[in-house]
C-alpha cells in the first residue's frame, strides 16, 4: 500500500511540474532596433527577432506609449501596434515593419512574445521591454522673413520655407492677424491671406500682397498635408509673427506742372503719409546751348512746414511774381521758351525718420494774347535813387531783392528802391531777400 501511494506522489509531481513555467522554452530574442535606438516618425522601423522553439510561424509584436507590463511580462496597453501586430517568418526569424506618426518626439516601448500551448492552458512568452525613441514627424522651417521682422505696411512680403520631406503636394501658408491656433497647430483664422507654395523642394516661397494692409502685428504659419500609416493629418510649422509699421516717412510732391507766364502763380503741394515737419524750396532755370543756367534772382527762399493733423497730410505753397521779377520771368520765357523750377522738400517725422522728394514744374509763354497796354511813352529821364534806398552798391545805386549782397552786408537789413523791406541772408548764397 505504501508503494502505490508513492506512485501517485510521483505521477502528481511530474504532471504539475510539466505545466509550471520553469518547463516553457526561452522567450523569442529581439533583434533590432537595439535598446535605445532612435527612428523618426514617418520612416519604417523594422522590428526583427528570432525564437528557439520548433513549428512557431509568427510572433506578437507590441508597442506601447507606457511602459506597464502584465505579470506575463506583456505590455499593458499595446496601443501603437495596429499595424503590426503579428511578425511572420521562417527558420525562426521573423520581422514586420510598423512606421510611427508622432508628431511630436516620443519613447515608446516594445516587446515581442510567442503563445506557447505546449502546455494548457496556453501562455504568453514574452522578451525584455526595450525602448525606442522616435523622434516627431519633421515640420516646415520658415526661413525668412525672420520670426519678429517688421515690414513697411503697403509693402509684398515674400514668404520661404525648407521642408526636408520635400512634399510633393507643395506646401500651404495661412497668414492671420490673430494668434489664436488649432490643435495641430494652424491658424484657426486665416483672415489676411491663403498661399498655396510651391516646389521645386525643399525650398518653397510664395509672395503675399495683403499680408501688409494694416498696421499692427500678423501672424504666419506653414503647413503641409501627410498620411503616416493609418494617420493624416497636418504638419505645421512653428507660428512666425511679423509687425508691420507705418512708413518712416513718406513724401510726394505733387500739384500741376505747368504755368502760364501771364499767370506768374507757381504752386506746389507736399503730401505726407505720417506727421512730418521740415522745409521746401523752389529753383528756377532755363536751358540755354546745352547747359542749365541756374537765375538766382528768381528762386525762393526756404519755407517750413509742419504736417501734424492727422486728417490731412497736405501743404499747398504758392508764390506769384511781380514787378521786376516778374518782367525778368516773361523775358526768360520769351528767350528760352520756358523756365523750369525745381521744387525740392526734405522731411522728418516724430521718430527722427528723414525723406526728401523733387518735383519739377515749368513757366511756358501763355496761349493766350497778352493783355492790351497803352501806348507806350519815351522812358522819363533816369533820376538818381532816392536817398530813402540803403546800403547802396558800389557804383551808388539801390539794391533789389535777389542780388547778391557784399560780405560786409552779411546780416544786414536794408531798404529795396521801390521802398521795399530787404534783409541780407543766405539763400543759395549770400542775397538781399524780402525781409
Amino acid at each position: 500500500m505504501t508503494g502505490i501511494k508513492r506512485v501517485l506522489v510521483v505521477a502528481v509531481f511530474v504532471a504539475f511540474g510539466a505545466a509550471s513555467p520553469a518547463a516553457l522554452a526561452a522567450p523569442p530574442t529581439q533583434l533590432s532596433p537595439a535598446d535605445g535606438a532612435s527612428a523618426t516618425a514617418g520612416t519604417p522601423v523594422q522590428f526583427t527577432a528570432s525564437d528557439p522553439t520548433p513549428y512557431t510561424y509568427d510572433l506578437n509584436l507590441q508597442i506601447s506609449s507606457s511602459p506597464a507590463t502584465n505579470s506575463d511580462g506583456t505590455l499593458v496597453t499595446p496601443d501603437l501596434t495596429s499595424t503590426a501586430g503579428f511578425m511572420f517568418g521562417t527558420n525562426g526569424q521573423f520581422s514586420t515593419t510598423w512606421t510611427p506618426s508622432n508628431r511630436t518626439a516620443q519613447t515608446v516601448y516594445w516587446t515581442v512574445y510567442r503563445l506557447d500551448c505546449s502546455s494548457y492552458p496556453c501562455a504568453k512568452v514574452a522578451s525584455p521591454v526595450r525602448t525606442l525613441h522616435v523622434g516627431g514627424l519633421p515640420t516646415p522651417q520658415p526661413v525668412s522673413p525672420a520670426n519678429g521682422a517688421t515690414v513697411v505696411i503697403g509693402r509684398d512680403v515674400t514668404f520661404t520655407v525648407n521642408d526636408p520631406t520635400d512634399p510633393l503636394a507643395g506646401l500651404t501658408l495661412d497668414i492671420s492677424s490673430s494668434p489664436a491656433t488649432n490643435a495641430d497647430g494652424t491658424l484657426a483664422n486665416a483672415d489676411l491671406d491663403t498661399l498655396f507654395l510651391d516646389g521645386p523642394g525643399p525650398t518653397f516661397s510664395a509672395t503675399s500682397s495683403n499680408a501688409t494692409n494694416s498696421v499692427g502685428t500678423v501672424y504666419w504659419v506653414v503647413y503641409r498635408f501627410q498620411c503616416v500609416g493609418t494617420w493624416c493629418g497636418k504638419v505645421a510649422s512653428p507660428m512666425q509673427k511679423l509687425t508691420v509699421i507705418p512708413p518712416p516717412v513718406s513724401v510726394h510732391l505733387v500739384g500741376p506742372t505747368h504755368f502760364h507766364v501771364n499767370h506768374p502763380t507757381i504752386q506746389w503741394r507736399i503730401h505726407c503719409n505720417v506727421d512730418c515737419y521740415g522745409d521746401s524750396y523752389v529753383r528756377a532755370s532755363v536751358r540755354t546751348h546745352g547747359h542749365t543756367r541756374h537765375v538766382s534772382r528768381l528762386s525762393l527762399r526756404k519755407v517750413s512746414f509742419n504736417l501734424r493733423n492727422a486728417a490731412s497730410f497736405d501743404e499747398w505753397f504758392t508764390y506769384t511774381y511781380r514787378g521786376r521779377f516778374l518782367t525778368l520771368l516773361r523775358q526768360l520765357v520769351a528767350k528760352y521758351g520756358q523756365v523750369r523750377f525745381d521744387a525740392y522738400v526734405r522731411v522728418t517725422d516724430a521718430a527722427g525718420h528723414t525723406s526728401s522728394g523733387h518735383r519739377v514744374l515749368y513757366m511756358l509763354p501763355s496761349p493766350l494774347p497778352p493783355p492790351s497796354s497803352p501806348p507806350s511813352r519815351p522812358a522819363p529821364p533816369r533820376t538818381p535813387p532816392p536817398t530813402a534806398c540803403h546800403p547802396l552798391t558800389n557804383s551808388g545805386g539801390c539794391y533789389e531783392p535777389g542780388e547778391y549782397c557784399r560780405e560786409t552786408d552779411h546780416g544786414m537789413s536794408g531798404v529795396a528802391g521801390d521802398g521795399e523791406a530787404i534783409i541780407c541772408e543766405d539763400n543759395n548764397g549770400w542775397r538781399w531777400e524780402p525781409a
